[in-house]
């Protein structure tokens, strides 16, 4: 069970289409820092509408955009966090490993 509930949590929105929107169903859920018990973001309880948006959106910029055209590799390159250098991949590394319970990376 969680202790407390840090004062400056951050509640998220979902981006779907290149914009941030709110869940249809408005509903959010609390994300835990597991190795201090504290809420650290409210983020986004999608439902089913939510899903189907984004998938929809994912679609259509994949058969439409200039992804589908990119290689593979480039592909890999442009979503990995390694590839955009070390500072930032530690920066993602601190941000994202309280999330799973470690406290170091």
């Amino acid at each position: 069970m969680a202790r407390g509930v840090k004062a400056n949590v951050k509640t998220y929105s979902m981006l779907i289409n290149g914009e941030w929107v709110a869940s249809k169903s408005t509903k959010t859920f609390a994300v835990y820092d597991p190795s201090a018990e504290e809420v650290i973001a409210q983020v986004p309880d999608a439902n089913a509408d939510d899903v189907n948006r984004a998938v929809a959106a994912a679609k259509t910029a994949f058969e439409e955009g200039p992804w589908r055209r990119r290689r593979h590799k480039t592909r890999a390159r442009a979503v990995s966090p390694r590839r955009k250098g070390e500072a930032e991949f530690a920066h993602a590394c601190r941000t994202r490993m309280p999330q799973h319970g470690q406290a170091n990376c």
